[in-house]
């Protein structure tokens, strides 16, 4: 017989375990000659009696563990595996039924090796053996079982080969967050690789005396945790490992106990695959910090951070707390939130900057979790705006830095993403720490539907045109009337300067007509909020002022 994938993903997670006890790399190398000796190996009664995995799996009306039996269980249940066994020796050739299960045909009644074993041990049945979740997780019965479809008039027809091999699920099975998982990929090899791990681990509990389940209490660090190790685990083997591009792994959590059975599917996309096994690639330092993270999270948000994109409160710091080391902060940043490096980079000088003029008093006073959003938080936000401004004064920072770092999370009024703050908070605390900021292979960029208004660089271009040019008041004279008093400005000298402009030039993307204006300035109350529109303003200024003043020096 020919051993492969049926697509069912509770017999193809129990070929993963039997793949592993048989020292196996893929399922397709199976033999029935394996089975037979694995079966040989260990006494599967004892073990899956010890494994408590087990009886959530198959419930505890099965013969393993139903006390009916008159203390025959353990003899009863191996009875039993064995005459699978025989069974799926058996099944070449015979096409009495369609498994609808794997799709093999068979010949085969549960009942009479059902009825063989019990009179082997002298136990009498009450009643026809159905087939039923006691053999099989999730299989509705039609003698009691309250999960079956009201319209079913019959069982399904199940194979021996697949009744046989699904007694080796326990042994490869963990929880995740309270359930028992099952593990389907594109890629077998992850697969195989991953449950070998698990059916490592249970086994040693096994041997160890105990019957705890992997994963107990933990949500899901302990599967993340065995991604990690197992990634590493090949590395340390010297076993090339090359994630196939379009990989990715499907979590079929499920319930099997009592009239809760249900089954959920989470999907872990190739990308968040890449980025634990990256983690695993760092190893050291790196790697254990990794694992410190996912302990540290005590809202078991990891795994949906890496899938969703998302940040963890963990990486910053708090209190006397760093957060997580630079190297971390900048690699989780990029790969997983899709942050530039050079965002990275502008918020790192920022916080510098901030550091190294503030006095030893003040130092302190920066260095908090909540710097901008405090009592005193816009203060503080207008400090660091100022710091900006002159960073991209000095050739420092940009304009599109500036907007990169804040990009645009409405365009009516203009309001910009809260989140550059918590990246500059961050290298407040760090910034002693930082050697370099690198690009991340695999960085993929957020795309924003819009980073900026580039109808305020218009702008920009045509009032320093306007006034440094064509009113010939020179460079300098912009700087120190217009830059360094745009803090001072309010709407009525922008709406001023807005009516000359539509005098004197014809904008491409800016309508210098009274709509345009309104849209532009008012929200959808009719209210006025230029507040980042003036900033933003003010940074365009700063940054045609070092382009012209570069531009005279031949730069």
């Amino acid at each position: 017989m020919k051993i492969e994938r049926t697509g069912n993903p509770f017999v193809d997670m129990s070929l993963c375990s039997l793949t592993a006890l048989a020292e196996k790399d893929c399922i397709n190398k199976l033999t029935l000659n394996d089975f037979n000796e694995i079966l040989k190996k260990h006494d599967w009664a004892e073990i899956n009696k010890s494994l408590k995995c087990f009886t959530m799996v198959f419930g505890n009306n099965g013969p393993l563990f139903q006390s009916a039996y008159k203390g025959k269980n353990l003899e009863l249940y191996r009875e039993l595996l064995t005459s699978l066994y025989n069974s799926v020796l058996d099944m070449e050739g015979r096409h009495g039924q369609t498994c609808e299960i794997c799709g093999k045909g068979f010949d085969f009644d549960i009942n009479i090796i059902w009825e063989k074993a019990l009179n082997k041990f002298e136990l009498k049945s009450k009643d026809k053996k159905y087939m039923g979740r006691d053999f099989f997780p999730l299989l509705g019965s039609i003698g009691n079982d309250a999960q079956i479809l009201p319209s079913a008039s019959r069982t399904l027809n199940v194979c021996p080969f697949c009744l046989f091999v699904v007694n080796f699920l326990p042994v490869g099975t963990m929880l995740l967050r309270g359930r028992l998982v099952c593990l389907e990929s594109n890629s077998e090899r992850l697969m195989v690789d991953m449950v070998k791990d698990i059916v490592k681990e249970n086994i040693g509990i096994y041997m160890g005396g105990r019957r705890e389940i992997i994963g107990a209490k933990q949500g899901a660090k302990a599967f993340i945790e065995k991604l990690l190790k197992m990634f590493r685990g090949l590395i340390r083997d010297k076993k090339r490992y090359q994630l196939p591009e379009h990989s990715c792994l499907y979590v079929w959590q499920f319930s099997n106990s009592g009239t809760g059975a249900d089954c959920d599917l989470i999907e872990i996309p190739n990308k968040s695959l890449s980025i634990i096994k990256e983690m695993s690639e760092h190893g050291g330092d790196f790697l254990d910090e990794v694992y410190n993270l996912i302990r540290k999270d005590k809202k078991d948000r990891f795994l949906e951070s890496l899938q969703d994109g998302k940040d963890l409160k963990e990486l910053y710091p708090y209190k006397k707390d760093k957060g997580v080391s630079p190297r971390l902060f900048s690699y989780y940043q990029q790969r997983v939130c899709g942050i530039s490096p050079e965002s990275l980079k502008s918020a790192y000088i920022i916080a510098q900057r901030i550091i190294m003029n503030c006095s030893p008093k003040e130092k302190p006073l920066w260095q908090k979790s909540d710097v901008f959003y405090d009592s005193k938080g816009n203060t503080r936000k207008n400090q660091a705006r100022k710091v900006i401004v002159d960073l991209i004064e000095e050739g420092l920072m940009s304009y599109e830095n500036y907007t990169e770092l804040f990009p645009a999370s409405l365009n009516r009024p203009l309001t910009v993403e809260s989140k550059g703050w918590d990246l500059i908070m961050y290298y407040l605390y760090n910034f002693e720490g930082v050697k370099e900021i690198v690009t991340e292979t695999g960085y993929q960029p957020i795309l924003h539907s819009q980073k900026t208004d580039l109808r305020i660089k218009e702008f920009a271009e045509m009032y320093f045109r306007y006034y440094v040019l064509d009113k010939k008041k020179g460079h300098e004279k912009f700087k120190k009337e217009i830059i360094d008093k745009m803090k001072e400005t309010n709407i009525w000298w922008l709406k001023d300067n807005y009516a000359k402009m539509a005098e004197v030039y014809e904008g491409k993307l800016l309508k210098l007509e009274y709509d345009e204006w309104t849209e532009w300035c008012h929200d959808e109350n009719g209210n006025i909020r230029v507040s980042e529109l003036m900033f933003q303003l003010r940074l365009a200024f700063a940054n045609l002022y070092r382009d012209y003043i570069n531009k005279m020096k031949g730069e």
